[in-house]
């Protein structure tokens, strides 16, 4: 199973293919657990590989301006259902006040959101 790797690695490289890990394995147990053998091999392989591709450390996450991202999609239906662009006929003070009666946010919070809105806009 493994000299696949070996014989096929330049190949999927120059296809502009980035491994950073690999593992030859067999899917299928086959017609009647033919290949039995070789399925709980690659089993174990593909546990080891995730175990040592998952256990370093965490990778941080952008948070702050995913939040903003998600942020700004899910409320164009809350302050301008069906408009395009979504902020058509909506001023800042009425956003202000749907993000602070509506959506609960205190003052700081909403124009710091607004901000955020106004820089993905």
């Amino acid at each position: 199973m493994d000299n696949w790797w070996t014989q096929n690695q330049a190949h999927v490289e120059k296809s502009g293919i980035a491994s950073v890990a690999h593992a030859c394995i067999t899917a299928t147990k086959g017609y009647n657990n033919a290949y039995e053998k070789r399925y709980l091999e690659s089993r174990k392989k593909v546990h080891k590989m995730l175990n040592e591709l998952t256990c370093g450390a965490a990778c941080l996450v952008d948070t702050d301006h995913r939040f903003a991202r998600v942020t700004v999609y899910k409320l164009r239906g809350v302050l301008a259902p069906g408009k395009v662009p979504w902020v058509v006929g909506k001023s800042r003070a009425k956003m202000m006040q749907v993000l602070t009666k509506r959506c609960k946010l205190q003052k700081e919070e909403a124009t710091q959101l607004l901000r955020r809105i106004e820089e993905l806009s």
